[in-house]
C-alpha cells in the first residue's frame, strides 16, 4: 500500500529530496537552489541528495554547501547505467 504525501507529511516522516544537475549546464540556477534551500524552513524533516549526470572527467567542483547535502556522480549514459539512490538515505 502506497502512503499518500499529506499520510507522510503527518506523520513528519523524513523525505528524500533528490535533484538532478547535468555538469554541462550552467551552476547558477543550482546555487541559488540551495542558497533558497538554507534560508527557508522546509516544514518537515529532510534529507538531500545531488546527483550529477557527467559528462566530463576530473575533478568536481559545485561550490555549494548545504547541511548533509549527499553528491552521486554518475555518468551521463541515459537510462543504460544507473546508481542506486540508497546511497543517499541515512
Amino acid at each position: 500500500m502506497t502512503m499518500g504525501l499529506s499520510a507522510l507529511f503527518r506523520r513528519k516522516q523524513r523525505v528524500l529530496v533528490v535533484i538532478s544537475y547535468y555538469d554541462q549546464r550552467d551552476r547558477e540556477p543550482m546555487r541559488n537552489l540551495f542558497s533558497a534551500m538554507q534560508r527557508f524552513e522546509a516544514g518537515y524533516p529532510h534529507d538531500t541528495c545531488l546527483v550529477v549526470n557527467r559528462d566530463t572527467s576530473g575533478p568536481l567542483t559545485l561550490d555549494i554547501s548545504l547541511p548533509g547535502l549527499v553528491v552521486l556522480e554518475r555518468a551521463n549514459a541515459g537510462g543504460d547505467e544507473h546508481r542506486s539512490l540508497g546511497s543517499c538515505l541515512a
